[in-house]
């Protein structure tokens, strides 16, 4: 599937983005979200439940454009210091595809991964993702 210039294999990806409040696809968006048979799936449902359908409406009201702009073209002109984290168990973005993309001012050359999570990464693995996250951080304010 292509959406925006964003790659994913995943079949609940476009689920994402409609509207609905349907429990069995709720649960499965959950699942999808977090590293695989991760417990952290339930927390993530009132949440969902409570967005009403449709995870991304709020970009409309944001500003944002349908589609999103490109992110692969924002990746490539971005001057600005750029770290990407991602969860090792990621089920909705691959982390190939990740790896392939231009982007210019990529932190540390590469990308990184935050063991035993997901797309959640910061929900579900909190201190590792801090800890990069401010690693990050003080390197672009003592660069």
């Amino acid at each position: 599937m292509k959406y925006s210039g964003y790659k994913t294999d995943h079949p609940i990806f476009g689920l994402m983005f409609a509207e609905t409040s349907d429990p069995d696809m709720l649960r499965a968006i959950s699942e999808a979200l977090v590293a695989p048979r991760s417990s952290q799936s339930t927390d993530l449902l009132p949440m969902l439940r409570k967005a009403g359908g449709g995870i991304r409406n709020g970009l409309d009201s944001a500003g944002e454009t349908y589609p999103p702009r490109d992110e692969v073209d924002v990746l490539r002109k971005t001057g600005i210091p750029l770290a990407i984290l991602q969860g090792s168990q990621g089920q909705t973005t691959r982390l190939d595809y990740l790896r392939s993309l231009p982007v210019r001012n990529l932190w540390r050359e590469g990308i990184r991964e935050i063991p035993d999570a997901g797309h959640c990464a910061p929900w579900e693995q909190h201190e590792p993702y801090n800890a990069m996250l401010s690693e990050f951080l003080s390197d672009i304010v003592n660069s």
